[in-house]
């Protein structure tokens, strides 16, 4: 492998981690769905996370993200 692919991977992988981690972080509450709140039979109310759908959500997004920062700024430096 050359320098070229090895620096696009790691560009790729780490703008979508960080576009990911700050996704999950920010919306994690407003997605419908993602978080439930049950009243258990000790009439405590517990918050309960529905992982795929929050995880998911926060992923698609970010992979939008990542596209668009890609192809606007790092892969006309690579054309």
């Amino acid at each position: 492998m050359t320098q070229a692919p090895i620096d696009i991977l790691f560009s790729i992988l780490f703008l979508l981690l960080s576009y990911f981690f700050s996704v999950l972080a920010l919306i994690h509450v407003y997605i419908p769905g993602g978080i439930r709140q049950i009243k258990g039979l000790d009439q405590k109310i517990r918050e309960v996370v529905n992982f795929p759908r929050v995880f998911g959500i926060s992923l698609l997004i970010a992979s939008l993200i990542t596209g668009i920062m890609f192809y606007t700024f790092i892969y006309p430096s690579y054309r």
